[in-house]
Order: structure tokens, then C-alpha cells, then sequence
């Protein structure tokens, strides 16, 4: 499947079972982490920015989801697609729901949370039109700078993802 050696979970030890032990076992470890034991400090860091989202909380776990369903499709990356649309629908949410969801966040969402939506899509797309009033908005809806700052650093790394994943699995 990849182009490159990796561990899979089975064959995990030290390091690389550990940040792999961070993924509930219904779940499984997903394959673009699986990817990064190919340099295990690289997966070591990765494992450190979920255990981060895991624990944020500003952010919670539909939130997240959502956030990245939209990147991944922003960034044409299928497996994360297809993974946070699993996860997005074990919350309740359609195969419809999900094709609606970049134009009408505010019908799954209330407005704090579709507010913050929208910036990371308008980052996602024209990152030069993100300005200080947009942040003060969502700063007077209640979302401090790390919420807003993780958001969109969520996103973000689905960029890296993709490439990584799109370059090195056939």
C-alpha cells in the first residue's frame, strides 16, 4: 500500500506503539498516521498534536470532524475524507448533510461554532482576505486566539497529509 516501509500496528513497539495507543482500539490506528512511523520523530510529533486536539477544550470532537471533512476535501484527500465522513456520521449527520455542510455550516451548528467554520474555509480557500475584523467577531462570540489559531492550524495540516499521503500510497 505505501511506497515506503512503515509499521503497522501489529508489529508496533516502543515509540511508534505509543503514539499508535493513543487511537481507541474500535477506531483503529488510521492509515495516514500509519504513514508517518515511517520516521518515527516525525509520527512522535503527530502523536503529540492529536493528543492536543484530543484534550483542547474549546474545540470538541464534532467540531473537529468537521473541520477536517472540509480540508480534506479542500485538499482532494480521499482516505481523510472518507474517514471524517465515518466520523461525522456516527454523530448524526447525512451523506446529504455532509454535501450541504461547506455552504450552510449554521444548519448543523449554531452560529459560534458556523462562524468559525466559515474562517477556516475562507482560510482554506483566500487566506489574504482573513482580517482583524473576522477575528475580532468570532472573539466577541466567545472564541479565544488559541481556539481560532487551532482551527485553522487543523486544517492547515491536512494540506501536509494529503501530499504526504497522495505521494507515498498506491
Amino acid at each position: 500500500m505505501f511506497l515506503l516501509n512503515s509499521v503497522p500496528p501489529e508489529s508496533a513497539k516502543d515509540l511508534i506503539a505509543d503514539v499508535y495507543g493513543i487511537f481507541p482500539k474500535s477506531m483503529g490506528v488510521p492509515d495516514s498516521v500509519q504513514l508517518y512511523s515511517t520516521s518515527p520523530q516525525l509520527l512522535r510529533c503527530q502523536g503529540e498534536i492529536v493528543k492536543h486536539f484530543v484534550t483542547q477544550e474549546e474545540l470538541d470532537f464534532h467540531l473537529l470532524a468537521a473541520i477536517r471533512y472540509l480540508a480534506a476535501e479542500h485538499y482532494c484527500h480521499a482516505y481523510c475524507l472518507n474517514l471524517n465522513s465515518t466520523l461525522l456520521q456516527r454523530s448524526g449527520m447525512s451523506s446529504d448533510d455532509m454535501a450541504c455542510l461547506k455552504n450552510s455550516p449554521e444548519d448543523f451548528f449554531g452560529p459560534k461554532e458556523a462562524a468559525l467554520l466559515r474562517l477556516v474555509l475562507d482560510a482554506l480557500s483566500s487566506p489574504d482576505e482573513v482580517d482583524q475584523p473576522r477575528i475580532d467577531e468570532l472573539e466577541a462570540m466567545g472564541w479565544s486566539h488559541t481556539a481560532i489559531f487551532d482551527a485553522v492550524a487543523q486544517a492547515s495540516q491536512m494540506g501536509a497529509a494529503s501530499l504526504l499521503f497522495r505521494t507515498f500510497t498506491k
